[in-house]
C-alpha cells in the first residue's frame, strides 16, 4: 500500500500483528497494516483502549483502484464506534493442479481436493450460519479474471459425488506408537 501511494521515507519493520499490536500501545511504533477478516480476533480479544488508537480509514482513490473498496460496522471492536471505510483483498483457496490420472500421489492428492471441495459446498450453510462471520461474504461464484477451476474440484461438486474423507481418529496410529515412546523418554523430567 506504502509502495503505491509512493510514500518512500516511512520504516518498515517486518513484525507479525501480535509483535505489533503492544510496540503500537507502547508508543515504539506509529501504526501497522493488518491484513484479516473483520471480526479479527487480535481487535476483539485484546482491551485496546479506544481513546488513544483508531483504525485508520482507507480511502486513497490509488488503492480503491487496486483493492476492493469494504467497510467495518461500527462496534465491531470495542475501541471502534464508528464506520471505517477500508480496502480488502479478495481471498482465494487454490490448489495445485492435480491430475485424476496421474501418479497415485496425484490420485490421491485429487480425491482430497475433490472431497475438501464437497464439504465446502455441503458446509457452506453451516460455515455461514456458525462459523467466522467471513463465511457470510464468500461467493463461490467469484472466480479471479483467467483463472480456470481444476478438475479435481469439478468432480466434487458433480451432483452424485460422495467425499472419501472420514472424521480422523483421536487416537494415533499404532505406526507411531514406538516413536511416541521414544520421544516419551527423552521427555521425562
Amino acid at each position: 500500500m506504502l509502495d503505491i501511494l509512493g510514500v518512500d521515507d516511512a520504516q518498515r519493520l517486518p513484525l507479525n500483528p501480535d509483535e505489533a499490536l503492544p510496540l503500537l500501545e507502547q508508543g515504539q511504533i506509529d501504526a501497522f497494516f493488518y491484513v484479516a477478516g473483520a471480526p479479527a480476533s487480535l481487535f476483539a480479544n485484546n482491551q485496546i483502549d479506544g481513546s488513544r488508537f483508531h483504525l485508520v480509514p482507507i480511502k486513497d482513490a490509488p488503492l480503491l483502484a487496486t483493492y476492493t473498496p469494504a467497510k467495518i460496522a461500527a462496534g465491531t471492536y470495542t475501541f471502534q464506534q464508528q464506520e471505517v471505510s477500508i480496502v480488502a483483498v479478495k481471498a482465494v483457496l487454490m490448489t495445485f493442479d492435480y491430475q485424476a490420472r496421474g501418479n497415485a500421489y496425484q490420485q490421491e492428492s485429487c480425491k482430497t481436493v475433490s472431497d475438501f471441495a464437497r464439504l465446502i459446498l455441503d458446509g457452506r450453510d453451516r460455515l455461514q450460519a456458525s462459523g467466522h462471520p467471513k463465511w457470510k461474504q464468500v461467493d463461490l461464484t467469484a472466480l479471479p479474471p483467467g483463472w480456470e477451476v481444476s478438475a479435481c474440484v469439478k468432480a466434487g461438486l458433480a451432483q452424485d459425488y460422495k467425499p472419501n474423507c472420514t472424521v480422523a481418529s483421536a487416537q494415533t496410529s499404532p505406526a507411531n506408537n514406538e516413536y511416541l515412546d521414544l520421544l516419551r523418554q527423552h521427555l521425562k523430567p
